[in-house]
């Protein structure tokens, strides 16, 4: 007691230190970085992530925005409109973070040319005036819808939709930023700087100039590692770069299309990201002054002083603004997930602060006679003193989940520093608050309470002369009948036990586990009506990359490994034919390849026989079309 009558000596000092740190941590609010990629839910020390990383660097980006560009009347493919198309695309490559764009007008069309096999452009330069712009004569557009059904495995559902009413583009982002790749650079160096030091003072054979040489070279390597660290703090995050992306593509296609009989829609990784952070910030701004608003309400009939009311709640959101600014201040990104920081502090941590003053009023109606400063000071620690020990554990049940999930980590911890923030103002700030109020102010029972405690009283006395029993004795003997029944012997405790346990594994194993982000919008919402819509007339939004490799070079050529990746394809598409809407490999441009080789038009001129083909006209896996891939490169193993 005497250490707690020292620490409140001067409460002023600890109001303003309250109010400074608040206001310190707040200031970083600003600086609170919105994440909402779907790489904030990969783990990054999983190996799957680290394979994911690699396949980027090998193959390129799976970061995609798609476009979805429909006629209001009529076929798409017209020369005004392909010209429109024209126009997005070669805007779209220019802008800043796009890797590479897919679309009517920019994508590959293997075909035969005097004779050999060439890969040019599903419309030719030649279909161009000089100035860029799209000729689109009668000849042309038959010739270009009949590309696109020759080879209807590539773009059918991908590039057009069945009825030549639609048509998508495909926008692949830049998976990293330039700092970034300059942050991995400088690491990669830094781990092949401190290997070199390892391996020569195990050898033991270099000198003392070349330790110190290597040890100088670790030293800057560290440095420009910590650099470029620093840098990567101060850069735009994914969801930055991506929004950037999207605003620039969005206003380039909106210009283009503006006056034209064409409508368009955005999905997408780029736009599920935007459409996250919107659906966010408006549960927020909705959900806070709501749950601030009922606990309130439930502060007020509980308490009926206006320091019953507002202080739980004032504590609890200078907790939040607390945890949320050290998020900003230690450069912690605020994801899907940690939007549930801020309502959950004011649902939960409000608690501890309730309990303080319930002490305090408890202990204040307790005091008999006239109220006097030490009296009152007295009771304010007395019930702080009965209060501390209960709030503190409560405090500590705060589960700090472990998970190898970036942002869940960063929510539990960023929870249970909010919690403790909650605690401390809580047991420090509302008393210190408490204690500079004047005494002669201070809450009694009021003439309300105390008429319903006589009220109760009489209903009690009224009951006990009849013979019956007061409300607490009734309360009492029912509990323990409901305690009997259940658990009134060893047996039934055990039978009771083994029921909730059954009941509780039974349940577990019926929870449907559901990750999918689209899931969490609404039906209704724009965005997941242009998922359906995409998902409808076109191959689907959503992706699966298998990696096949043989443990040889070359291999990737063998006949063998094309026809188990074949037969692979086949199989998916007859075992899923609802739920796979295309699949594309290497062995669908082999088999281009084939028929564009063993087309009657350009075999005598290649001088081959098409004896190898099938009804389709394309060469099957085994034949001897295959027979140049296959040499020297022994068996072929798929991992």
């Amino acid at each position: 007691m005497n250490f707690v009558k020292k620490f409140f000596k001067h409460p002023w000092i600890i109001i303003v230190f309250s109010i400074a740190l608040t206001g310190f941590l707040g200031f970083f609010l600003k600086d609170l970085t919105i994440e909402n990629t779907i790489r904030m839910f990969f783990p990054k020390n999983d190996e799957s992530y680290t394979r994911l990383t690699k396949t980027e660097d090998e193959f390129g980006s799976m970061i995609s925005l798609g476009i979805s560009i429909e006629s209001k009347s009529g076929t798409i493919l017209t020369p005004e409109n392909i010209q429109v198309i024209k126009n997005i695309t070669d805007q779209a490559l220019k802008v800043k973070y796009v890797e590479d764009v897919d679309s009517l007008t920019h994508i590959d069309y293997v075909c035969n040319q005097d004779g050999a096999i060439s890969a040019s452009q599903l419309i030719p330069d030649e279909d161009y005036d000089e100035s860029g712009n799209y000729i689109g004569s009668k000849e042309m557009l038959a010739r270009l819808k009949d590309r696109l059904n020759e080879w209807d495995d590539i773009y059918s559902r991908v590039i057009i939709d069945d009825n030549y009413i639609g048509t998508q583009i495909q926008v692949t982002l830049e998976p990293k930023g330039e700092e970034q790749i300059a942050f991995e650079s400088a690491d990669e160096e830094y781990t092949k700087a401190k290997k070199a030091l390892k391996e020569a003072v195990s050898a033991k054979t270099a000198d003392a100039e070349t330790i110190a040489s290597l040890k100088a070279a670790v030293k800057e390597a560290k440095k420009n590692r910590t650099a470029a660290k620093k840098a990567t703090y101060k850069a735009k995050g994914d969801s930055v770069r991506n929004q950037e992306v999207l605003d620039n593509i969005r206003a380039i296609t909106e210009k283009e299309l503006a006056g034209k009989n064409l409508t368009y829609k955005f999905y997408g990784d780029p736009s599920l990201s935007e459409n996250s952070k919107s659906f966010m910030l408006s549960d927020l701004t909705r959900l806070i002054p709501l749950v601030a608003i009922v606990l309130l309400v439930t502060l007020y009939f509980s308490f009926h002083t206006i320091e019953g009311t507002f202080l739980p709640l004032l504590t609890v959101l200078m907790a939040t603004v607390c945890s949320c600014g050290l998020m900003a201040l230690l450069h912690e990104t605020f994801t899907l997930v940690s939007s549930v920081i801020p309502v959950a502090l004011i649902a939960s941590g409000s608690a501890y602060g309730i309990h303080v003053l319930t002490h305090y009023y408890n202990e204040l109606n307790d005091v008999e006679g006239e109220l006097t400063k030490e009296i009152y000071e007295d009771a304010v620690f007395r019930g702080l003193k009965e209060v501390s020990k209960a709030v503190l554990l409560a405090a500590l049940t705060t589960s700090l989940v472990t998970s190898p999930i970036e942002c869940l980590h960063s929510f539990a911890v960023f929870m249970a520093i909010g919690v403790v923030f909650a605690l401390l103002f809580s047991v420090i700030f509302i008393p210190a608050l408490i204690l500079v109020k004047p005494y002669k102010k201070a809450h009694r029972r009021t003439s309300l309470e105390k008429l319903s405690e006589r009220v109760r009283r009489r209903i009690d006395l009224a009951h006990q002369r009849r013979g019956g029993k007061t409300a607490e004795e009734a309360s009492g003997e029912t509990t323990y009948a409901i305690y009997r029944f259940f658990c009134g012997t060893p047996a039934r405790l055990i039978i009771f036990t083994v029921a909730i346990l059954t009941i509780a594994i039974t349940g577990f194993r019926l929870i449907n586990i559901d990750t999918a982000l689209v899931n969490y919008f609404p039906r209704s919402s724009e965005f997941r009506q242009n998922l359906d819509y995409v998902d409808e007339h076109y191959a689907g939004t959503n992706s699966t990359y298998f990696l096949i490799s043989g443990k040889e070079d070359g291999d990737v050529t063998n006949p063998e490994l094309l026809t188990a990746v074949d037969e692979m394809q086949q199989y998916l598409l007859a075992t899923y034919p609802d739920k796979i809407g295309k699949i594309a490999s290497f062995t669908t441009f082999i088999k281009r390849v084939n028929q564009v080789w063993h087309d009657p038009a350009t075999a005598e001129i290649a001088g081959m026989a098409s004896s190898g083909e099938n009804e389709s006209g394309i060469s099957s896996f085994g034949d001897d079309a295959f027979a140049s891939f296959g040499e020297g490169a022994g068996s072929a193993d798929v991992t």
